[in-house]
Order: C-alpha cells, then structure tokens, then sequence
C-alpha cells in the first residue's frame, strides 16, 4: 500500500516538474543571449522589444541569398567577441512578409546596419569593414572617439627573377 501511494506520489511530481520546465523552455529562446556572439532575431515582436533595449545594441538585416551579408558577417563577428557589453544581432528581413517592415524601417537593401543606443536609433549603414564598424561600437560603448589604425600594407615582393636576368646579374 505505501509503495503504491509513493510511486503515484513520484508520478505526479515528475508530471509538475516536466511541465514547468516547459514553460521555462518555451520562454528562454526569446529571452536568453550570448554575449560575444551575433544573435539570431525570429520575429517583428522580437526585433520591436529588442529595438527599445537600454544599452548599444548592433542590428544587422540581411537576406540568406546576399554574399555581401556573408562578408560583412565575417566582418562583425571579430567585432562582436570583442565588444561583449553591446548587443549583436541579425534579422533576415527579406520575407514578403515583412515588406511593410522594411518600408518602415527603410532597409532599400542589404546588409543594412543599425545602431542603437539606449533605445534611440543612431545611425544606419550598409556594409562595412571591421575596422570601421569596431569604430563604430567602440564609441558607442564607451561614449570616447576611437582613432583608427593605419592599415599596414605590406610591400609588394620582388617577382623571381627569370634565369637570363639572373645571369646579366652575375656577369656584371
């Protein structure tokens, strides 16, 4: 008798505990972000609560069929592992769904950047290299003006020289 009443009592308690880890699960993707990495956006209601977030936050839209998204992806990553106190995210906003979206929010093509500040847009902007948008990101989580690097360029190296060169050289 008491093993009965233990194992529905086990039984029910398995039951409540599935089922609020339910409710946890089905909240922690909208919820949850990785820091240092550029995180996916699902939805317009999404992109809205993200939108009116407090500190800098980078939103890149984009469309699974645009190379240029590719490399400026390429470009942001470096970027976002290295600015973990501002938010990175990317929309694919290229749906026919989302046509009065991209109206509104003026995306003409893409990638198309946008910079958020405290919930208040700052800038939009097409693709960019990583050193100008670290630039970007720089100021805008440190409030400081970034002065950019000089590229180095490393000089072009001599071609081989073809043998008859290299015998006039050694007869000289």
């Amino acid at each position: 008798m008491y093993k009965s009443i233990f194992v529905t009592l086990l039984s029910v308690l398995a039951t409540h505990e599935a089922s609020a880890a339910r409710t946890i699960n089905s909240k922690a993707p909208s919820a949850r972000r990785e820091m240092g990495t550029i995180n996916p956006i699902a939805s317009r209601a999404e992109y809205d609560r993200i939108a009116k977030g407090n500190g800098p936050t980078i939103i890149v839209f984009n469309s699974k069929a645009c190379t240029a998204c590719d490399q400026h992806k390429d470009a942001l990553e470096p970027v976002a592992a290295e600015y973990k106190r501002a938010d990175f995210y990317s929309f694919d906003a290229s749906g026919d769904d989302l046509k009065t979206f991209r109206e509104e929010h003026k995306i003409a093509g893409y990638p198309t950047t946008q910079f958020i500040n405290k919930g208040k847009k700052r800038s939009e902007m097409g693709s960019m290299g990583e050193q100008e948008l670290g630039g970007i990101v720089y100021e805008m989580v440190t409030g400081k003006r970034k002065i950019p690097k000089p590229i180095k360029k490393e000089a072009p190296q001599k071609a081989a020289e073809s043998p008859t060169e290299k015998a006039k050289t050694e007869k000289k």
